[in-house]
């Protein structure tokens, strides 16, 4: 399960955790290759499931969400570099944003419409697998790799 919260146009702190444990495990925020995902609240773990359940996504979650600036200068890039990887049958999970749908659906129509999920924020979202990718690190721009 997976909740997307909205914090000062960031998702910066997400919440996902295992639905099926009953003790409901998840990731280690502190680690350091999973920076970000949070521990879900009572009200969270007690959402239901909203929109189709999936089998496998990928979710991409970054800083200045709503910000169409940064979306084309750090999202895209890597948005483009999942389109690369990512299985036929997975999708990409990102957060509700109109400007962000339209850009995506200008640059790439088919996969924007076919591969993309937009989930709105404090809302609980499920999937059977889910590969989790924390922002780029700012620092990546001064090594030219976004």
């Amino acid at each position: 399960r997976l909740v997307f919260r909205e914090r000062h146009a960031s998702v910066f702190e997400s919440a996902v955790w295992n639905g099926s444990d009953k003790d409901y495990s998840v990731l280690e925020a502190s680690h350091t290759t999973h920076r970000g995902w949070c521990e879900p609240s009572v009200k969270e773990r007690s959402m239901i499931c909203l929109g189709p359940s999936f089998n496998l996504v990928y979710v991409f979650r970054s800083w200045f969400t709503g910000v169409h600036g940064h979306f084309l200068h750090d999202n895209l890039p890597v948005i483009a570099w999942l389109r690369q990887i990512m299985p036929p049958q997975a999708t990409l999970l990102l957060v509700k944003d109109a400007l962000s749908e339209r850009i995506m659906d200008l640059a790439d129509h088919e996969f924007a419409t076919q591969r993309i999920a937009w989930v709105g924020y404090n809302a609980s979202t499920c999937a059977a697998e889910a590969r989790l990718l924390a922002p780029p690190s700012p620092q990546w721009r001064e090594h030219g790799l976004l």
